[in-house]
């Protein structure tokens, strides 16, 4: 009896650090950045980021511009990448590499944000000044020496 307990105590225990390192390997493909991102998708490629690339934000939209400009700074400090923000429509990457655009009011929760990286540039969509600025901040997470491939590419990914 005390044999057959053993046994089972053995076999539940496999189990638990099994299940704790299926777990740890999931968590290991979001990338160490804070504030930690509510959900992380990876994608397969790359998007190459340049000295020069514009950064784009609706014009007359000063917390866009606000976000905006902390990315750049930030980058250029911790990354030595020039990036330039300048007023745009507010729609999908074309000519800029960064695309911040506004949400329609009332869809997301407060300071929430969407942050796609796709082959064609990078979109940061939020309804608010927080959203905004919180987006810049994972990109500029992801950017970093933790989430940076090469220096200068940053993997695919929707956050």
């Amino acid at each position: 009896m005390v044999g057959q307990n053993f046994i089972s105590l053995k076999f539940a225990l496999c189990v638990v650090i099994l299940f704790s390192a299926s777990v740890a390997g999931a968590q290991s493909k979001a990338p160490s950045i804070i504030p930690a991102p509510l959900s992380f998708a990876p994608a397969t490629g790359a998007l190459k980021v340049s000295n020069g690339a514009v950064i784009s934000f609706p014009k007359g939209d000063a917390d866009a511009e606000f976000a905006g400009e902390f990315l750049a700074g930030m980058v250029q400090r911790t990354r030595g990448i020039r990036l330039t923000p300048r007023p745009g429509n507010g729609q999908a990457p074309v000519a800029a590499l960064v695309v911040f655009r506004r949400k329609q009011a009332g869809d997301e929760r407060k300071d929430s944000y969407d942050l796609e990286i796709s082959e064609k540039g990078i979109e940061i969509a939020a309804a608010d000044r927080g959203g905004l600025l919180y987006g810049a901040v994972t990109l500029w997470g992801l950017l970093s020496a933790d989430g940076a491939r090469n220096g200068d590419e940053i993997g695919r990914a929707h956050v």
